[in-house]
């Protein structure tokens, strides 16, 4: 595998143009390609950006709803955090 470059360029784009305040990765469960990039992808955006990040891995079975729902509730509650208290997430 190589370098994805235009990722990283593409999310910075994204990230300068909608100004979101945080990043959540979907990866399907067993794609290699994008679990092997998340790694990069979280170092981008935590340091460089300076947003938080949330991977969720999951194949889409309904038994993952309850997981998926407390790893996004957590990340909501760090960016309503960060933003004092005022919960208008994009």
């Amino acid at each position: 595998m190589t370098v994805n470059d235009r990722r990283i360029d593409s999310l910075r784009d994204l990230i300068q143009s909608f100004r979101p305040r945080a990043v959540v990765e979907l990866i399907w469960h067993a794609c290699l390609t994008y679990d092997v990039e998340s790694f990069r992808v979280r170092r981008f955006v935590e340091d460089e950006m300076r947003l938080p990040y949330l991977k969720i891995e999951t194949d889409y079975s309904p038994s993952d709803s309850a997981r998926l729902a407390v790893r996004i509730e957590a990340m909501l509650e760090t960016v309503s955090s960060r933003a004092g208290g005022n919960a208008g997430v994009r």
